[in-house]
């Protein structure tokens, strides 16, 4: 095995998470190592007697629920296994928890989120991961072709995003 054993992919069904996914897939082949995809359901904090949706937690699970399917042919296709999980909560608090709890070396996201405030506050999620987490984080742009991210592997410590101090959490 290499550096990395466990490897943490937040996927939110959009076009830089998957591309993320499919970095991080090569990356785990050259490493030889586990990855789980994580899509994060955020809470609802609207007025749920104004939504004209009955069931609002399916409707807003079904989005990150087929970006997870999709994280699972794209790992397919480019011949790793991934895990996925589906959570609920705040996504950075529950990404940078859940790669806390799992023990995970490595976090691996892409700039930009799809859904809600993500898109106005473009890459607001990745931005207080990387502020939160005590772990690598490293970021995919969709800049970087996937099939030359391999290229890039054995640079990458070069390239993360180390905490070298604690931050208290705001």
């Amino acid at each position: 095995m290499g550096r990395y054993k466990k490897i943490l992919v937040a996927v939110d069904g959009s076009e830089s998470s998957l591309h993320a996914l499919k970095g991080a897939c090569r990356l785990a082949i050259f490493e030889k190592c586990w990855i789980t995809a994580v899509a994060v359901v955020p809470p609802y904090e609207g007025d749920l007697s104004l939504v004209g949706v009955k069931n609002v937690l399916a409707a807003m699970r079904q989005p990150f629920e087929l970006g997870l399917s999709a994280a699972k042919e794209i790992a397919q296709q480019e011949g790793a296994l991934v895990r996925p999980v589906l959570e609920e909560g705040e996504p950075d608090r529950t990404i940078t928890d859940l790669a806390d709890a799992e023990d995970f070396d490595l976090i691996v996201m892409g700039r930009k989120g799809k859904h809600g405030i993500e898109k106005a506050l473009i890459g607001s999620v990745t931005a207080r991961v990387i502020g939160h987490s005590q772990k690598d984080v490293l970021i995919v742009p969709v800049s970087l072709p996937s099939r030359q991210f391999s290229d890039y592997a054995p640079s990458l410590p070069f390239c993360l995003r180390r905490r070298m101090f604690q931050s208290p959490r705001v």
